[in-house]
């Protein structure tokens, strides 16, 4: 059994304030909307709230059994070690663009090309998804690589 690292990544996501039902993330997110508009990303990306990735194999078309050890859906909170997350403001709306990084289990002598390979084919980008207690109203697509 072997690691490999695989980047899951979102492009440009427009957070849908509406769909946030809780008070505090919803003044969270207006005070990172402010900091952005006054440039002062840093400090606009420390006013959000926790953030989370969520991994589902089913969410893709293939069998994960194939390539992959202990395929058991999993949850992370994003720091600066496993994620990079900036942000910025489209026609008055945060958005986000995210990367993740996380490690998963593979099978002894499974390559790496073989790897994206799979993931590619078995549409695993709708596998990851990012969240601090929002949905998204558009993005400009996510994904996710071997690294």
């Amino acid at each position: 059994m072997s690691q490999i690292q695989l980047e899951f990544f979102l492009k440009r996501g427009v957070v849908d304030f509406d769909s946030i039902e809780e008070a505090v993330t919803k003044r969270a997110v207006e005070s990172a909307l402010s900091l952005v508009k006054l440039r002062n990303y840093e400090e606009a990306v420390a006013a959000l709230p926790p953030i989370s990735f969520e991994w589902s194999w089913s969410n893709g078309d293939g069998d994960p059994d194939e390539l992959f050890e202990d395929v058991v859906d999993f949850e992370l909170f994003l720091d600066p070690i496993n994620s990079v997350v900036k942000v910025g403001e489209e026609n008055g709306k945060l958005l986000l663009s995210i990367n993740v990084i996380f490690t998963v289990e593979i099978r002894e002598d499974i390559e790496k090309d073989a790897v994206q390979e799979w993931l590619d084919e078995n549409s695993m980008d709708y596998a990851g998804y990012i969240s601090g207690g929002w949905s998204y109203l558009s993005d400009d697509g996510s994904g996710v690589k071997v690294i």
